[in-house]
């Protein structure tokens, strides 16, 4: 009986080092990458221009901008899903058009070398077609 109850114990601390390992990984994910509830909260921001290649979908309902002068992409994240935007609309509102968009620029675990921008506002021509900051898009399809 006291063989079982030591077992029992072994289990259950190495279930509670294991919840508190996790948890602590998930504090620091979100500290370091600087995003909470789908919306930036760290960083600092960057504004660029450029022309719109194309727009496609990352994961977890990202719709992501790749423009012609960058090697960098920048995301409107989870803009599919919270802020009702499509790929086509997206595309048809900005492809070929100059664009200006701000975004976070930070260090993040998950991209080291800066390939994808979190963005909190997009701007075509004198439209804010999207700004994070006020929690929805201006443009709504």
């Amino acid at each position: 009986m006291e063989n079982n109850s030591m077992a029992i114990r072994k289990v259950l601390s190495g279930t509670f080092v294991g919840i508190g390992i996790c948890g602590t990984l998930l504090i620091l994910w979100t500290a370091l990458t600087g995003i909470y509830k789908g919306k930036s909260v760290l960083g600092s921001t960057k504004t660029i221009t450029g022309k719109v290649a194309e727009v496609s979908e990352g994961g977890a309902y990202d719709a992501v901008f790749h423009l012609e002068q960058y090697k960098s992409t920048f995301y409107i994240n989870r803009g599919l899903q919270y802020y009702d935007f499509t790929l086509e609309g997206l595309m048809q509102l900005s492809k070929g058009k100059e664009v200006t968009i701000s975004y976070v620029s930070q260090l993040s675990p998950f991209d080291m070398e800066g390939r994808s921008g979190h963005m909190n506002r997009l701007v075509i021509g004198d439209s804010v077609v999207f700004d994070e900051m006020k929690g929805i898009p201006a443009y709504k399809e």
